[in-house]
């Protein structure tokens, strides 16, 4: 866990998540996909920095 890998994934949710709307114009159904498996690579990482914080006091 490092702050660069917190500061992208931070700078990944705020771009990313904004084009939902765009994405799913232009795929359609086959957008939840990928969204889908975004937010598990997304936020099992950032779970797990969590728990190292968390741990730490």
């Amino acid at each position: 866990a490092s702050t660069f890998g917190l500061v992208t994934m931070i700078i990944t949710a705020i771009f990313g998540f904004g084009n939902v709307s765009n994405a799913y114009l232009q795929m359609g159904y086959g957008s939840i996909i990928w969204y889908a498996l975004a937010g598990i690579f997304f936020f099992f990482p950032c779970g797990l920095m969590m728990a190292e914080y968390g741990s730490a006091f």
